[in-house]
Order: C-alpha cells, then structure tokens, then sequence
C-alpha cells in the first residue's frame, strides 16, 4: 500500500515539471548520447521515467550535503562553496559544483558520486568512470575562468551506498578534455540547426540503450532480432537456481566485508597487528598498491601503442532484465 503510493508520488514529480525541450547545456550532458541530446532539445517525448529514478536521484543529494557538511565538521578543511552556480553565456552551459574547498591551502574542485557496491568495486579495479572525470574537467574550467580562482586539480569522491565505503581521486586538470566537450555540443546544436539525427553510438542491447528513455523513438521501424523464447525448456530451472545463487552470494559478501572490516577496527583499537585465534593466526598489514595508470599512458603516447595490444575472444553469459 504504502510503496505504490511513493511510487505514484515519485512518478508525479518526475513528470510533473517537464525538463524538455531543453534551454541550455548541462555538464551532466557529458554521459548522454548525442542522438539523445538532440531528442531532448526538440522536446520528443520519452517513455515515463521509472519511479526508482526520483529516489535514486533524491539519495544522491542527501548523500552530496550530508558529506559536505561532514567535511567542514572535520575541522581541516574549507568549504569555499556548495552547490554554486555555473554559467556559461557564450556556449548556453549551465550548471552547479558540489564544493569547492580548500585543503592544505590548495583549492580543490569536489566532485561527489555515490553508488552502489558493485560499481564501487569497479572504480576501484579499474579507475574513475570516464563520465565522471570529463564533468569534473567542466567545473574545474568554470571555477577557473568565472570566479578566477586559481585550481589546477579537482578531487572525485565516490561514496558506496551499501557499505559507507570512500574512494577518491585527484584529477589534474586538461583544458583539452573540456574542449572536446565544447565540440560535442557544437555537433548537437549542428544537428538541431540542419533537423538531422545523429549516428546511433550504441547498440539496441548495449545497456545505453535498454534503458534509455528514448529508445522506442530512437528504434522505431528498425526490425529487432527475434529472441528463442527458453521459458519450457530445462534451461528455465537452471537459470533460477544461478539467480538464487547470484543473490545469495551478494548476501555473503556483504557479510564478509562487514565480518572483515569489524575485525580490522578491533585490532585497529587494541593496536594489535598480529595474534592467534585456535589454530589460526590473523594479522592487520598494511598494504601499498602500484597500478600503472593505463589511461595516462595511452594519453602519452596514443597510437604507438597500438601494436602492442592484444585481442583475445571468449564467450560470455550475460543475463539482464527483459524490458
């Protein structure tokens, strides 16, 4: 009862004050495609938002302010700004930052994103989410050239959701980066100009896709694939079994992580970094990591590199959703 009414509430709000046809850029724009972009500035009409957006929207800014206000509570550091506007005229831009602060002297552009485990995990393996760092590069551009304040890094925090985790990232700034955005909009806006579409960048069940808003318009006309309905066969119980294995799973990781980190905290707190436990000893390392920055290095050095790659094939399962 309760929970379809929120539903019913997080739908009305999303649809209540439409957003489209746009007026103006956002930084935000930086994760959509083009061919979306150019829908939202015509004002085409999507598919109605799901209802767990809003609240996913609405965490996030509970967690933004609330770890801002945590920070200036820590007594180190300054919070110059929160959520202060940006605007650029020439280009239409406009947007705000969570922070600017200012820490051992040095003022940092903070970007805040919080998300779940196992995008967390991700971001730890394998860097930044690319998105995220070209959306930092647009504030750390707007600090710089509309309140002339001097900052050549920004700092990306990504907060998990599931475990109160933190992982951050120092982000130098490149003034390139923020251009090839400016470009990408000169497209969007070429488009709009000429009533053309852009290329499709994505695949139908490239996720970009499935979960788009706008895929039915984008998709209308376009024979899809027919998909072998397995739902008799034997391969209808299997897969239930590796659903309700994958879910357990989760279940006991979480449970380990939790087991694991309250270990350490009492260790931690008797200042032990070795002892025994029956017949096993446990001892708190500490550990440093070297990862070669991948991302960099191709930066660097660009197509030199590319006869050293190489590609290997291999099947995969996947299983998502059918929407």
């Amino acid at each position: 009862m309760i929970s379809e009414l929120l539903k019913e509430f997080a739908v009305r709000q999303l649809t209540e004050k439409p957003k489209y046809p746009k007026e103006r850029h956002w930084p935000s724009d930086v994760a959509k495609c083009l061919r979306v972009l150019v829908y939202q500035w015509r004002g085409e009409t999507g598919l109605t938002p799901e209802a767990r957006l809003f609240f996913v929207l609405s965490d996030g800014e509970t967690h933004h302010k609330l770890i801002v206000q945590q920070l200036e509570r820590t007594g180190r550091i300054e919070v110059v700004m929160k959520e202060a506007p940006l605007k650029d005229k020439e280009r239409n831009i406009s947007g705000k930052l969570d922070a600017l602060i200012k820490f051992n002297n040095r003022f940092y552009v903070l970007e805040i994103k919080s998300i779940n485990r196992y995008g967390f995990d991700e971001i730890i393996r394998q860097g930044p989410n690319e998105d995220h760092t070209i959306q930092l590069q647009l504030y750390l551009h707007f600090v710089k050239n509309t309140y002339q304040i001097d900052t050549q890094q920004g700092i990306l925090l990504y907060k998990c959701k599931d475990t109160a985790r933190f992982y951050d990232f120092i982000i130098d700034y490149n003034e390139n980066v923020v251009q090839d955005f400016f470009e990408k909009l000169k497209i969007v806006e070429e488009h709009l100009r000429n009533k053309t579409l852009p290329e499709r960048q994505y695949e139908r069940t490239d996720w970009h896709c499935r979960y788009c808003e706008y895929r039915q318009t984008c998709w209308a006309g376009i024979g899809q694939t027919a998909i072998t309905d397995l739902s008799q066969t034997e391969l209808s119980s299997v897969l239930g079994e590796l659903l309700d294995i994958k879910e357990k799973r989760k279940a006991l990781e979480k449970d380990e992580e939790e087991l694991s980190t309250l270990i350490k905290i009492q260790l931690e707190n008797k200042g032990i970094s070795e002892g025994t436990i029956g017949d096993y000893i446990v001892e708190l390392k500490e550990i440093s990591q070297r990862r070669l920055d991948t991302k960099k290095l191709e930066e660097h050095f660009k197509e030199q590199l590319q006869p050293f790659y190489k590609t290997t094939s291999f099947k995969k399962l996947d299983i998502k959703e059918n929407l």
